[in-house]
């Protein structure tokens, strides 16, 4: 009986441990997202590189109305490596509250994160957020950027509609304002959803599923030039 015990426990840590993104994917994470500033360092949020040479997802209410020329992504910021480029509007839907940036000049591969499913989630699955709470606010010194905030919870629930779409991933991750566009992962380092709102002080907070994303991304529309 004793033994059975400790097998059982063990098994359970182990999937626990299982559970938790790795260093290489934690770090993949934090390269690919993009601090994205806006109105000349007024306004704040996240976004996340899709591919190699420059696309990034985020909110549509982290650009809401600004001039591309005065929207800028920041890559890597806080960090010797960091830079800076000009970010153009390439799509954006108010009511999927989702947009599409295109990072100039890029002259160089990007990391990007590869986007997941979440036909696996279920209530008490673990997520990892990825972010820039406050904006500027978190870093260091006065005239530098803050590093990535990397935050661990679990889904708390999954709202679906009647024809049981999946609409919202309901979590318990730490996030704040200006964590919005940032990448949510799954538990194998693939983005399940795009961190988009919370009620403050309650632990409750939301993604959009990476479902809705893929049908904007896939949407027939041509791309601005």
């Amino acid at each position: 009986m004793k033994f059975r015990l400790l097998f059982l426990l063990s098994s359970l840590l182990g999937t626990c441990l299982l559970a938790n993104l790795n260093l290489a994917q934690v770090n993949q994470a934090k390269a690919a997202t993009v601090l994205i500033e806006t109105k000349r360092g007024e306004g704040y949020g996240s976004g996340f590189c899709i591919s190699t040479d420059g696309l990034v997802v985020t909110n549509y209410h982290v650009i809401e109305d600004i001039p591309a020329k005065q929207i800028r992504a920041i890559l890597h910021p806080g960090e010797p490596n960091q830079q800076t480029f000009r970010a153009e509007v390439l799509r954006q839907n108010k009511d999927m509250d989702l947009a599409l940036l295109r990072l100039v000049v890029v002259t160089e591969p990007l990391t990007f994160l590869e986007l997941g499913e979440t036909t696996k989630l279920f209530e008490t699955a673990q997520l990892t957020a990825f972010g820039y709470p406050f904006g500027k606010s978190l870093a260091v010194s006065k005239d530098a950027y803050p590093g990535v905030s990397v935050n661990v919870g679990k889904v708390t629930s999954l709202r679906r509609l009647r024809d049981g779409t999946l609409c919202e991933i309901q979590m318990d991750v730490l996030v704040n304002p200006g964590n919005s566009g940032g990448p949510v992962l799954g538990p194998d380092g693939k983005v399940v959803g795009v961190t988009v709102r919370g009620i403050p002080g309650s632990g409750v907070n939301f993604a959009i599923p990476v479902d809705q994303l893929n049908a904007f991304l896939m949407t027939p529309e041509l791309l601005v030039d």
